[in-house]
């Protein structure tokens, strides 16, 4: 399961889902330094951070979004490897289409549960969900 074969051909082929969730993350990180400059409250909101205030306002979209945003750059710098290493081996076990709808499912039920139990600074944003769940699926199988 977790053996590695580095040819970027191969990846590409063979983890769709994980390679477009990398490259959503990056972009998203690119874009907010390239249009803002900087990771701050108003530029990772902008770019669909979760924010409480934009729940009350029924942008459920945010419950989604805030996965491929990020709060730094170390951040950002993070999160992919998280994905690249950890969703690989769940892609290809699940396959493609199971495993694009437990991270779809993962992102969803972590950005409700912050949206109902968190009580800290606003806005969060982050890959962090899926390294996390992806962690939790490996737990249940140990």
């Amino acid at each position: 399961m977790f053996v590695f074969d580095f040819s970027f051909k191969n990846f590409l082929r063979d983890y769709k889902v994980t390679a477009l969730l990398i490259f959503l993350v990056l972009f998203n990180g690119v874009i907010t330094l390239i249009f803002y400059g900087t990771y701050n409250d108003e530029s990772i909101e902008k770019m669909g951070a979760l924010v409480d205030s934009n729940i009350r306002e029924l942008e459920l979209w945010r419950l989604f979004t805030y996965s491929f945003g990020h709060m730094s750059v170390l951040h950002l710098i993070i999160n992919p490897p998280m994905i690249y290493f950890f969703g690989r081996p769940l892609e290809k076990y699940f396959g493609s289409l199971k495993f694009l709808a437990i991270t779809i499912f993962i992102s969803l039920i972590t950005g409700i549960l912050i949206t109902i139990f968190h009580n800290g600074i606003y806005p969060l944003s982050g890959s962090s969900s899926f390294g996390s769940g992806y962690l939790g699926i490996y737990f249940f199988f140990i």
